[in-house]
Order: C-alpha cells, then sequence, then structure tokens
C-alpha cells in the first residue's frame, strides 16, 4: 500500500507491487479464484496462510459473497475471532488476538458459476 497525492494535495492509498518489505509494512495478499469447470461449483473453499512474520490486519479480510474464519493452529480448526481461545502457559485461556492468527478461510454462500471469478484478499504487517 502506498499513499499517493494528487495534484490537489488530497491524499489516498493505491496497491504496488511489493518489492523489498520492510519490518513495519502493510501488505495485501489477494488470491484470485475461477471456476475452469463444466458444472456451477458448490462447496467453494479458499484458504491462505498468514505468512510466518506478518501479523494480520484486523477487519482486513475481504470476499464478496464469502464466510471467513480463521486459525490459529494451522488450519485443523477454524473460528470467527470470538470463538478462537489461545491456551497460555500456565493453563489460562484468553481470547486469540490477530498476532496469533496464522491461516484464513473464505467459504462462499451458494455456487459459483461456470466462468464465474472473484477475489479474497486481506491486509498484514511484517514485524
Amino acid at each position: 500500500i502506498k499513499v499517493v497525492t494528487d495534484a490537489k494535495g488530497g491524499k489516498h492509498t493505491t496497491l504496488v507491487p511489493a518489492g523489498k518489505v520492510l519490518p513495519g509494512t502493510e501488505v495485501v495478499f489477494t488470491v484470485e479464484y475461477t471456476n475452469i469447470g463444466k458444472k456451477p461449483a458448490s462447496d467453494v473453499v479458499v484458504t491462505d496462510p498468514i505468512p510466518e512474520h506478518m501479523v494480520y490486519v484486523p477487519d482486513s479480510a475481504e470476499g464478496k459473497g464469502m464466510a471467513i474464519t480463521f486459525s490459529i493452529d494451522g488450519g485443523k480448526t477454524w473460528g470467527s475471532p470470538d470463538e478462537l481461545e489461545v491456551r497460555d502457559a500456565d493453563g489460562t485461556t484468553h481470547t486469540a488476538m490477530p498476532k496469533d492468527y496464522n491461516a484464513i478461510r473464505w467459504v462462499l454462500n451458494g455456487t459459483l458459476a461456470v466462468g464465474g471469478k472473484g477475489t479474497v484478499s486481506f491486509h498484514a504487517v511484517l514485524q
């Protein structure tokens, strides 16, 4: 993400390809999907790991018509942010924080038509 100032002095953000990413830089991860089959696709699921040393930016996951869940155990279990709990070394538990998420899953509500396509995305910051 890059902040750009236009000719009138207005500022807006734009996406640029990531070259060298420094700690503290926010990166947008985008996955494109297409139904290349001969029938509408049901049970469409897109999963994407959050790369090591990256921290998910809260409320940044997007996907039109998608239910979005997260994992803190590498994709073994999935849940909404308020459902995920982390067990501390002393045995106590607390609600998982975005830094605990290590994967995101998008599940399409409905079917994807033949030739249908879309994108899902999320933002993360390099630590």
